[in-house]
């Protein structure tokens, strides 16, 4: 994938207009779909960022980057349809010339206790009681990175946490493929 891959962006500002819902509800909704539609269109030349985000908050901007036609393909989809009143879209917009970049990727424990009990049961034959006294859930390592709760439109799975990272600022870009989620732990996004 050529950096001019990254030529357009669609920025979405998430918006509280009530106490009923927060920001971080509408971001995760926003990211919920977009992660849909990118499904839908079947790319992975779609990536994303967030501005604003914080140490425990992704923020309440969604950066949305790639070709003027897959972004094209995606507002014409209609991803953000119904989110009017809690949205603000830049629309498609150019990168601006001068750019850092920044590989925004999944953040992922290494040691989340039911999986290593699975895994446990499963080589060893163990029982949950077993495997529970063995690997308590003291063991687990708790990310301290921003995070939104989403559901995957591929499983029945329940919401649950996509911890976001975002990596150190370079001058350069760097090609590869995103996931479903416009993440990735090799391509970089502009940075502006």
């Amino acid at each position: 994938m050529s950096t001019s891959m990254l030529s357009h962006f669609i920025q979405v500002r998430c918006l509280s207009p009530d106490q009923e819902i927060t920001v971080s509800d509408i971001m995760s909704r926003a990211f919920y779909r977009l992660h849909g539609a990118i499904a839908s269109l079947q790319t992975s030349e779609v990536g994303v960022s967030f501005p604003n985000h914080t140490l425990m908050s992704v923020g309440d901007v969604l950066r949305v980057h790639g070709s003027k036609d897959a972004l094209g393909r995606l507002l014409d989809g209609g991803w953000l349809f119904r989110m009017e009143d809690y949205t603000l879209s830049s629309g498609l917009m150019p990168v601006p010339e001068q750019v850092k970049y920044r590989c925004v990727s999944r953040g992922r424990a290494k040691s989340s206790a039911p999986r290593l009990r699975k895994r446990l049961m499963r080589r060893h034959g163990l029982s949950d009681q077993e495997a529970e006294r063995l690997i308590p859930d003291s063991v687990e390592k708790r990310l301290k990175l921003p995070s939104i709760s989403v559901c995957s439109k591929g499983t029945s799975t329940r919401s649950y946490p996509i911890f976001i990272k975002h990596g150190p600022l370079l001058d350069a870009p760097v090609s590869a493929a995103f996931s479903g989620y416009g993440l990735s732990s090799e391509a970089t996004v502009p940075w502006f």
